[in-house]
């Protein structure tokens, strides 16, 4: 009985002991299992990382725009007519806006000696001609005061300025050799503008225009014969109207102007600078007394649509540089 009783209590004690023992097994497992850290990806972990933060800037992007269509005034039927309205007024500004007729020949006069304080007028106004006097110059045979005029106008067409009303063909031909020895002259204008326009006139320029060998222009009044100034326009490089009257310049010479687009030859309305003076003949309705500025703005309200239109001013000594 006794040795019954000592092996129940043996067989109990190896029972407990067993599971302290494997008690102690688990414990070290769960240690280890704890312990020891699993493994990242770092891509999975970026990618989340990434999509958190475009799902949060989507959110914020919807706040502000929501906030946005929360202070935006409600689009009515009213609004979208006004806006309608507002295009069309746009549109309509565009297409009443035109580009100023531009002229095929800036010209300027000078009948004087050209000083070098005239070349900012003639870069302001855009002149790419000078019809420039050489008379006392070549009177005295000094060329050299011409070539140095002509080296201070490079780049501008410049034309022997010459010419009286008592001139007959053989005066001008002079004129033309003399140009032609001196060189660097575009061509020759003729300010001869005699009491009457007739048939003696005409049979000069008709001659002179043959004989020369460079380009010819001619100075003619306003008045002239029309049939007479046709015939001078078909025979001449360019024909220059002195317009002197003051806000009639398109219809002095419309009449003209489908002559000189039928042979190509410009036709230049020539404005005048000169003060009046009752002495000479000159008053306020013949002259814009200096104002370059009113005289083209003149020239592109009157002249409007015409291709074959220049314009040049008499003369640069008169320019209101003011």
């Amino acid at each position: 009985m006794e040795k019954e009783v000592l092996l129940m209590n043996n067989k109990g004690l190896l029972r407990a002991i067993a599971i302290f023992i494997l008690g102690l097994v688990l414990g070290y497992f769960i240690c280890l299992i704890t312990v020891t850290k699993p493994s990242v990806n770092i891509d999975n972990l970026t990618t989340t990382t990434t999509n958190d933060t475009a799902t949060s800037n989507v959110s914020t992007e919807q706040k502000v725009t929501n906030t946005e269509l929360e202070q935006t005034e409600p689009i009515t039927n009213d609004t979208m007519v006004e806006t309608v309205e507002e295009e069309i007024e746009s549109e309509d500004i565009v297409e009443n806006i035109k580009e100023p007729v531009k002229p095929i020949v800036n010209g300027m006069f000078s009948w004087h000696k050209f000083k070098e304080k005239y070349l900012p007028i003639l870069e302001k106004y855009n002149i790419d001609q000078v019809y420039q006097c050489y008379d006392s110059q070549i009177r005295e045979g000094d060329f050299e005061a011409i070539n140095e005029s002509l080296n201070l106008l490079e780049g501008y067409d410049v034309w022997l300025l010459t010419g009286d009303p008592s001139w007959d063909a053989d005066d001008m031909l002079k004129k033309v050799n003399t140009a032609k020895e001196s060189g660097g002259f575009a061509g020759v204008v003729f300010d001869v503008e005699p009491e009457n326009y007739d048939e003696s006139y005409l049979e000069n320029v008709k001659l002179v225009c043959e004989q020369a060998d460079i380009p010819i222009m001619f100075c003619v009044s306003y008045r002239a014969d029309v049939n007479i100034i046709k015939e001078v326009i078909s025979v001449s490089d360019g024909l220059l109207v002195m317009n002197y009257d003051v806000g009639n310049e398109y219809s002095n010479i419309k009449e003209w102007i489908p002559v000189s687009e039928q042979y190509g030859v410009p036709l230049i309305t020539v404005y005048e600078l000169q003060p009046s003076d009752h002495d000479i003949g000159l008053h306020s309705y013949h002259t814009y007394d200096g104002d370059i500025d009113a005289a083209i703005s003149n020239f592109e309200e009157q002249f409007d649509g015409e291709d074959n239109i220049g314009i040049a001013y008499h003369y640069i000594k008169y320019v209101n540089t003011d």
